[in-house]
């Protein structure tokens, strides 16, 4: 009879584990996708950023800001391999393959801060602030990410990527 007892419980327990799984990856891909302007964009365009409850879960959402939890938000990332040529003394090149991160930055986080001013939700609608939110997310990843992005395709750089 115990026995019984002992497996409902783990049952239920294994049951809620799975929920608060499940209630973790959804809300984490959630808050990912506020990355994009685009998509945030499509929301207020649709009237979902005016609707209390979702002011209300915005609201909620802002404990992904907390490092226990930030540290889960997958930056909005983009590898690439390539091959670099440096000349040698000779003045030969060799290839070196390279891995490079392109774009690196929270974005998702910052993007859920703003969210919390309604002036800001409305704003989203109109195409200057979306066009203002893709030009300086572009410009923090082509400037943060060590070696800017535009550098390789300068006729003044020293690398060149194939």
């Amino acid at each position: 009879m115990e026995s019984n007892a002992t497996a409902a419980a783990s049952s239920t327990n294994a049951e809620a584990r799975a929920a608060n799984k499940y209630r973790f990856e959804l809300e984490l891909e959630f808050v990912q996708s506020l990355a994009n302007p685009h998509y945030l964009q499509a929301l207020a365009q649709q009237g979902v950023m005016e609707d209390p409850s979702f002011v209300l879960y915005l609201d909620y959402l802002q404990y992904w800001s907390e490092p226990e939890y930030a540290k889960f938000v997958m930056y909005a990332a983009l590898y690439f391999t390539s091959v670099v040529r440096f000349p040698d003394i000779s003045g030969s090149t060799n290839g070196v393959t390279t891995n490079r991160m392109l774009f690196s930055y929270p974005h998702a986080l910052h993007h859920l801060q703003l969210l919390q001013n309604p002036k800001f939700r409305a704003d989203l609608k109109a195409e200057e602030v979306l066009q203002l939110l893709v030009e300086k997310q572009f410009d923090h990843w082509r400037t943060w990410c060590g070696q800017p992005f535009l550098s390789y395709y300068s006729p003044h750089s020293k690398l060149h990527v194939k």
